[in-house]
């Protein structure tokens, strides 16, 4: 199998949202594969978040393919 991880730094605010998925890693450098992330990143809501400013977070995705 292939794959790789691929590591996001993301920037979420006060109401859930996901501002910011940059790419901060990737053993996989395919740009139409990090694009497709960034764009699922992009539709993520964290509901019932109780945080009061804004808070960067690493998220690592360890992908497998035939």
């Amino acid at each position: 199998p292939k794959g790789g991880e691929t590591t996001f730094d993301l920037l979420i605010q006060v109401n859930g949202v996901i501002e910011k998925a940059n790419v901060a890693s990737s053993d996989i450098q395919d740009a139409e594969y990090l694009d497709c992330l960034k764009r699922v990143f992009s539709r993520v809501r964290f509901k019932n978040v109780t945080i009061k400013e804004p808070i960067h977070a690493t998220f690592p995705l360890s992908i497998e393919t035939p």
